[in-house]
């Protein structure tokens, strides 16, 4: 009987040790797993600060109109372009607000073109397209054919006054005014025509020492199927601002028009 007790106390005192070394174990376990919570939100933290830094930190501020000056890109005044024109609601072809919003592109050019140096010619035409078919490549509708008719593109181009080659050597910058139906169109593609709108203002500034002319389309129907592109392309040799495309720069996209007005 002594001998039971005995080895009855021994196994109990072990069960306590192999308890106890089990608890310091979780204890331990739960010290680690917390620590590396830690670690991995003090990671988490300064990865987010070094993206931010990175993206916007460094970026240099946005300007204002007079910080610009007249040759500078001011943020500020395409900013201003991409709020109005997205002030005025969806605007597809067909809609009065895209009305509005060709008049209001192309009263920006007008106001470009007086304010351009005097040794920079600048043109502005509301350029009309003819009636056209516009047939499919490639995507979802491909082999379909797209008609469209009096699509509307404000034209601003800018050539050197005293460099006649210039005229015949043209930079084509474009992008599209009217939007789908169920967006106001900020990213596609107000803050390309706002970009535009200010890049243009600069460079009338510039542009008495360009080697080429550069030719601002402002065009609709890109919703549509491109057809604003494809009307400019084929019904280009009876424009009279017809001269050679030797750079195409099509469809500014949001990407580059994001970065440059933040």
């Amino acid at each position: 009987m002594p001998r039971g007790r005995g080895s009855s106390v021994s196994t109990h005192e072990k069960l306590n040790v192999d308890a106890a070394v089990d608890s310091d174990k979780d204890n331990s376990r739960h010290k680690r797993s917390a620590y590396l919570l830690l670690g991995l939100f003090i990671l988490f933290l300064h990865g987010s600060w070094s993206v931010y830094r990175m993206q916007f930190a460094n970026l240099p501020l946005p300007l204002g109109a007079e910080q610009a000056g007249k040759r500078g890109f001011s943020e500020a005044s395409a900013l201003k372009h991409v709020k109005y024109l997205t002030g005025l609601g969806p605007h597809p072809v067909g809609s009065d607000a895209l009305d509005l919003a060709v008049q209001y592109v192309y009263a920006e050019a007008e106001k470009i073109k007086k304010t351009a140096h005097w040794d920079v010619d600048v043109q502005v035409e509301l350029f009309h397209t003819d009636i056209g078919a516009n047939r499919l490549a490639g995507g979802l509708f491909k082999g379909k054919t797209l008609l469209y008719s009096d699509l509307k593109h404000v034209i601003l181009r800018i050539v050197p006054k005293y460099l006649p080659e210039a005229e015949e050597n043209l930079i084509l910058v474009s992008s599209h005014i009217d939007t789908v139906s169920t967006t106001e169109g900020a990213g596609d593609c107000s803050s390309c025509v706002g970009v535009m709108l200010e890049m243009a203002r600069g460079v009338a500034q510039w542009a008495h020492g360009f080697k080429s002319g550069v030719l601002f389309l402002f065009n609709t129907g890109e919703e549509e199927g491109l057809d604003g592109a494809h009307s400019f392309i084929t019904q280009w040799e009876i424009h009279p601002f017809s001269g050679r495309v030797h750079d195409l720069f099509t469809e500014i996209m949001l990407s580059f028009a994001i970065v440059t007005i933040m």
